[in-house]
Formats: C-alpha cells, structure tokens, sequence
C-alpha cells in the first residue's frame, strides 16, 4: 500500500520530492524565497481508513496496518512544545 501511495505522490511531484517512510511518503516543497533560501517544507503524507474511534495506517516494518488516534497524538504534541518552550511545534492534519 505505501509503494502504490508514494508512486501517486510521485507522478504528481516527482521522484526527486518523494521518499518513503516506515508509515508515511514525504514530500519535499523547495521554498524559494528572498529572505529564506534553501530552506525546505515537507509534509509526511499518511494513508489512513476511519474506523469509529480511530484510523488504521500502514507500518512498513510491522507488515501490518496498525491503529492510530491524532488527537491523542495532538495532545502529546502539545504537551511536548511547552516542555520544550514552545520551539517544537509539528503540524498534523488528518
């Protein structure tokens, strides 16, 4: 399932922007800007099924799909930037 979701990612932005991940395909944007050169978004992309309390994703090295919950991992991430002093900061969306 992840190598037919990095191939669609691929065919839209390129074989150099996509890479593989244990549960996601990455994809890199180039930010081309006057005051931030060379600096690079990137966005872990994630194919997921709804189930009632929770979304099942593929995990490469498990073989397996697995259950994940992003609120659960909203209110981890939360927690996690004020122990860090709000320099951490991840962006998810589901």
């Amino acid at each position: 399932m992840l190598d037919a979701f990095r191939d669609c990612l691929v065919e839209k932005y390129g074989k150099d922007a996509v890479d593989p991940g244990r549960r996601c395909a990455t994809v890199e944007f180039e930010k081309n800007t006057m005051d931030e050169e060379g600096k690079v978004l990137s966005i872990d992309a994630v194919p997921s099924f709804e189930l009632s309390d929770c979304y099942e994703i593929p995990d490469r090295d498990l073989n397996k799909w697995i259950k994940t919950d992003p609120e659960i991992h909203a209110e981890k991430s939360t927690a996690k930037n004020k122990t860090l002093g709000g320099k951490w900061v991840p962006l998810s969306r589901c």
